[in-house]
C-alpha cells in the first residue's frame, strides 16, 4: 500500500480539489495509482493462495477494488473490478475461468456502487461501502441464480456462499473509508504543497 501511495504521488498528483471525496482520474500520475490497485488486486490474492488463507472468508480482492472505488470513484473503481478477475486469471490462474464472469460482475458491482456513492451522492463512505457489498453480492447470486451456478437448494447455497465473507465484509465497512480518506487527503495536501 505504501508503495502504491509512493508511486502515486511522486512528481505531483492530480489538480483536485481540497473538498472532492474521491480523487479524478485525469493525469498520468492518478493513472499509475489507478494501475497500482490492479497490481494489488493480483498480489493481495496470490499471497492469500499462497499462504492457504480462507480465501472464501477473507475475501482478498473485494478489500481492493472497495478501496479503489472509494479512492478513484465510479470510473477507477469500476474499471479495477472489471480488469482484476481477468488479470488474475490470466497471470495466476485464479478464479478459474467457470467462475470468472459471476466473480467480474461481482467485482466490478463493488468498485461501481462503492465509487457512485461516494462520488456522485456524497453519501457517507461506511454507507457507501455497506451497500457496495449488498450490490455485488446480489450481483453475484443473481447470476448464479440465472445460470443456474449452484449446487443443490439455492437458498442454501448462497448462505453458504455469504457466510465466510461476513466478518471480513464488517471489516471492510469498518476499515477502508478510513485508508481512503487518509489516501486522498495525502493527495489533496500534496497538491497543495
Amino acid at each position: 500500500m505504501l508503495i502504491l501511495i509512493g508511486i502515486h504521488f511522486k512528481g505531483g498528483c492530480m489538480k483536485s480539489q481540497t473538498n472532492e471525496l474521491t480523487l479524478p482520474l485525469r493525469s498520468w500520475q492518478s493513472w499509475i495509482g489507478e494501475i497500482g490497485f490492479w497490481a494489488l488486486a493480483i498480489v493481495v490474492p496470490l499471497m492469500g493462495h499462497m499462504f492457504h488463507w480462507n480465501v472464501r472468508a477473507v475475501l482478498p480482492m473485494h478489500w481492493v477494488i472497495l478501496l479503489s472505488g472509494l479512492v478513484y470513484g465510479t470510473r477507477g473503481g469500476f474499471i479495477a473490478g472489471a480488469v482484476s478477475p481477468f488479470l488474475n486469471t490470466l497471470l495466476t490462474g485464479m478464479p478459474a475461468w467457470n467462475i470468472l464472469p459471476a466473480m467480474t460482475l461481482e467485482i466490478a458491482t463493488y468498485g461501481f456502487v462503492s465509487g457512485a456513492l461516494r462520488e456522485k451522492t456524497r453519501l457517507n463512505s461506511f454507507l457507501a461501502v455497506f451497500l457496495a457489498i449488498i450490490s455485488g453480492r446480489l450481483v453475484y447470486l443473481g447470476y448464479s441464480f440465472l445460470f443456474h451456478r449452484y449446487q443443490g437448494d439455492f437458498l442454501t447455497w448462497a448462505w453458504n456462499t455469504i457466510q465466510p465473507g461476513l466478518f471480513s465484509a464488517v471489516l471492510q465497512i469498518v476499515l477502508l473509508p478510513i485508508v481512503a480518506t487518509i489516501i486522498i487527503k495525502l493527495a489533496q495536501n500534496k497538491n497543495h504543497a
